[in-house]
């Protein structure tokens, strides 16, 4: 089968071999096929020619799955003898398999986890193996494989559609096949779980749609219209009595004609496999985005995978109104009065999310809002000892704006799917019927763009009724923004900023989400973020438009990793941020948040000039010289040895990975005056002139006149210096301190990094202490999660107090014993000597002085935790600007 793979095809291949008869001589080979191995290297291990391993018949897919069959040792200690060997060549592998050709033993050596299960449900456990193929496990993958299934089934039968219907995938006929595809799932579905019952739609395709289905397409019309009409209308319509057992619907997913397409021989087999399905445990929250994967097949790679976790939903739904509604419930105990109201105000609580995909937040909402009355009408029923008819959470509290067409389909159709599922869950817990149809008018789902829309329009006010705006808008840097986004942010931000481009594209939900809400119109706002909108230029871009004294950050969940595409294996670093207008009543002992997602509202702005005790950072020099004024340690060498005159033109030069990693690389650095005789040097002459020939050719008219001087870097920054102290512009933030680098005269930093020439070495104690960590670390942007250093904002706002001569000999000791105790380690890298868990001692105890000394100078004490540390600067941060903080 070869590599990339989608995961519905892993699942598809994977099923057909578990319902093969086990064959001894074919099920590795089979096994690693269904999970992409290349041909080659099933080839190879076939020949023997790899795949060796020193336990006796074990095979090896390198570094993935360590294989053994027997019919003698038992599977798990097969298991065990298998994590003793080790795989000749190669790396342990990261799956250790093990069968007697009935059951199967697999442990995922990463995760330390063992799975005993029969061969015959490999294909419902294949989730468990996915990562071989390059797919992080997700566990609801794992827990629901049948969610997986639907859209391996769903895929395959859109696909064959459009191949024998390829006008379908115009844009004129998107909207009918959207619609077509959510009233197939909603069908399916309703069969599965008994609101058709008999399977009353299945079999009605079976028995009157043709052998080959050639009769499918003009039933499934006749099928459509009969779910949205009512039986008496039928009679009048003269519809066939076989239509009889398919209910009215209701609602609008049936309303209005649609056209069928054409459904192949290959289309019906995939129906039939779809319809031989149990659709009744899908999860509504996971199956929206996978459905709509269905109809993206360049998504296909991420089915089951490209969704906002439910977990990372509750992040926002919880504080932003569950939390609080959960709290009073359990509060109330069993105070009728109480319990009643608090029902009441759950059946009239309204969510709106403006970017709602494919309804995953509109849909845990319903869940949990439906789940928790139905608790409270459990409680009052034990309470008053007599029957209480079921309530609902009408679907039409729920709003939505969602720019692609058949998303906003497919959230509709999830939520539909949510209500029923719960009303068989209620129905089957009170051992009642509860009457699921006809359905009611659905969630207000709009199709547009939301940041065009007016949002009060979309979801206008309701007297009585609460109302939050949640979800999970798009994060989109500047450089990533179309040039239809980009004008979307414009229109956004028309008359308060004059432009946008420091923000990313989510800055624009945060902006009309604090304008619905000092508009009265919502009770709270919540969304996920990327970290970016709390840190760097976008905290004095955006925030003061948004805490202008009506708004608090009422909660917040700081930076957390996020995988959202784990195919890919992409991690999205992200923030949730909560908003809410200020009461009148006393706000005092609720918690204060400001932007930097601290306790202190202050909002720290780029200066460019240091405190007046600090000296200029730079950033280092750029060279844009299309890599020609580079030289690797070979042709160094080769220069020198042809021409040992032009060593007086070759530097060390030092850009991030350089710093960090300690690796070699050289540049030619030319001084004005002695142009004449570096071009006299063949092998510098070449490199100037492909400089000048790369400048020319830029479209840049700076970067042409660049070319006039093409023996150096298009900028340097320095002037001539006998040392230098330089910070890497990144840093992970898994370093307890920052690495800083100390060099000499014969090294050229780049732009990569910034530097202080000449400066005191007191001040490398002053980057290198945690003090300064944790100021870089809060005010400064990131990439991702690790440290983005700015001279303007990092360095040159830090609050520092005026030092005496004492004290900045006591740094100077400090910076001394922090390089002296690098140098008793010269083999490792700086990466190395400040990765927390190879950290030296000495190296960890010369910071920890470091930090005590600093610490002193401050307060008199070391600091008792971060926050401290953050707390204590922004005060100094406010009194050295003269800034009031912002009220609360």
């Amino acid at each position: 089968m070869g590599a990339a793979l989608n995961i519905a095809e892993i699942e598809t291949a994977v099923s057909d071999l578990a319902a093969k008869p086990f064959d001894c001589d074919t099920f590795f080979y089979d096994l690693i096929d269904a999970y992409g191995a290349p041909a080659s290297t099933v080839a190879r291990i076939l020949s023997g020619s790899s795949g060796k391993t020193d336990v006796d018949g074990a095979l090896l897919w390198a570094p993935k799955i360590h294989y053994a069959h027997s019919t003698v040792v038992e599977v798990p200690d097969l298991l065990d003898e298998l994590a003793k060997g080790k795989a000749v060549g190669s790396k342990a592998a990261r799956f250790l398999v093990a069968t007697d050709g009935e059951d199967l033993g697999i442990r995922d050596t990463k995760l330390d986890e063992t799975l005993y299960f029969p061969i015959s449900d490999l294909g419902e456990r294949f989730g468990c193996l996915l990562p071989a193929a390059g797919f992080e496990r997700y566990s609801a993958i794992e827990k629901n494989p049948v969610d997986v299934k639907a859209s391996s089934r769903l895929a395959k039968f859109y696909d064959a559609i459009i191949k024998e219907n390829p006008d379908w995938e115009d844009e004129d006929r998107r909207d009918a096949m959207s619609r077509f595809m959510a009233r197939m799932v909603f069908c399916l579905f309703a069969d599965s779980i008994g609101v058709f019952e008999g399977n009353a739609f299945a079999k009605t395709l079976v028995d009157y749609g043709g052998r080959d289905g050639s009769d499918a397409p003009a039933l499934i019309e006749r099928i459509f219209i009969s779910l949205g009409t009512s039986s008496g209308a039928r009679e009048e319509l003269g519809y066939p009595t076989y239509l009889a057992y398919l209910p009215c619907v209701g609602g609008d997913l049936f309303s209005g004609r649609i056209e069928c397409p054409s459904i192949s021989k290959t289309a019906w087999r995939h129906l039939r496999g779809a319809m031989d399905l149990d659709w009744g445990g899908i999860n509504p929250d996971i199956f929206g985005s996978m459905l709509q994967a269905v109809v993206k097949p360049n998504e296909r790679d991420d089915l089951g995978m490209h969704y906002t976790s439910v977990p990372n939903i509750m992040k926002v739904l919880g504080p932003l109104f569950l939390d609080g509604y959960k709290a009073r419930y359990e509060a109330a105990g069993h105070n009728v009065e109480l319990l009643r109201t608090l029902l009441v105000e759950v059946r009239r609580t309204r969510v709106f999310d403006p970017a709602c995909g494919s309804g995953n937040f509109l849909v845990v909402a319903y869940k949990e809002l439906r789940s928790l009355a139905e608790m409270i009408e459990g409680r009052l029923r034990t309470i008053s000892g007599r029957p209480l008819p079921p309530g609902r959470i009408p679907l039409s509290n729920f709003y939505g704006i969602e720019i692609d067409d058949f998303a906003a389909e497919t959230a509709r159709i999830a939520l539909w799917i949510a209500e029923l599922q719960a009303d068989k869950h209620q129905a089957d817990s009170l051992d009642q019927q509860i009457r699921s149809l006809p359905l009611g008018s659905g969630a207000n789902i709009s199709c547009g763009n939301s940041l065009r829309l007016d949002w009060s329009q979309v979801c206008p006010r309701q007297d009585g009724y609460h109302t939050y705006v949640a979800g999970n808008p798009p994060f989109l840097g500047y450089g990533q923004q179309s040039p239809e986004q980009k004008e979307d942010m414009k229109a956004v931000f028309d008359g308060h900023l004059k432009s946008p481009k420091l923000l990313d594209f989510v800055s624009c939900w945060f902006f009309k989400g604090s304008q619905f809400l000092k508009s009265g119109l919502c009770s709270g706002v919540a969304f996920v973020s990327t970290n970016s909108i709390c840190q760097g230029d976008s905290v004095p871009t955006l925030w003061p438009h948004i805490l202008d004294g009506s708004v608090r950050i009422s909660f917040a969940h700081r930076s957390f990793k996020w995988s959202n595409n784990a195919s890919q294996g992409s991690v999205v670093t992200c923030v949730v941020v909560g908003l809410e207008a200020k009461g009148k009543e006393d706000d005092s002992d609720k918690p204060v948040i400001g932007p930097y997602l601290t306790s202190s509202l202050s909002i720290v702005t780029p200066s460019r000039t240091p405190a007046e005790c600090l000296p200029s950072m730079l950033l280092g020099n750029v060279p844009k010289d299309g890599g020609n004024l580079f030289l690797t340690s070979e042709e160094r060498e080769d220069l020198l040895f042809y021409h040992p005159e032009a060593g007086r033109f070759i530097k060390k030069f030092v850009g991030s990975q350089e710093l960090i990693k300690g690796i070699q690389k050289y540049c030619l650095w030319i001084p004005d005056e002695e142009v004449e005789l570096a071009s006299s040097i063949p092998m510098i002459s070449r490199r100037i002139e492909a400089v000048r020939t790369m400048r020319l050719a830029s479209k840049k008219e700076a970067t042409q006149k660049l070319s006039e001087r093409a023996h150096r870097f298009g900028e340097i920054r320095c002037a001539p210096f006998h040392s230098s102290i330089v910070v890497p512009r990144v840093s992970s933030e898994r370093r307890y301190w920052i690495p800083i680098g100390r060099l000499g005269a014969d090294y050229i930093i780049g732009d990569r990094n910034f530097a202080l020439y000449d400066a005191p070495v007191w001040n490398l104690a002053i980057l290198s202490s945690r003090l300064h960590r944790v100021w870089i670390g809060t005010v400064c942007g990131r990439m991702k999660t690790d440290l983005s250093y700015s001279n303007t904002l990092g360095w040159n706002t830090f609050p520092i107090p005026k030092l005496t001569i004492a004290e900045k000999h006591d740094l100077s000791a400090c910076a001394r014993a922090i390089l002296i105790a690098r140098d008793t380690h010269p083999t490792r890298s700086l990466s190395e000597l400040y990765d927390p868990d190879k950290m030296p001692d000495n190296l960890r105890t010369a910071h920890t002085w470091n930090d005590l000394v600093i610490e002193k100078i401050y307060v008199g004490r070391v600091f008792n935790s971060d926050l401290e540390r953050l707390d204590h600067l922004f005060e100094r941060y406010e009194e050295a600007n003269f800034i009031a903080p912002q009220t609360d």
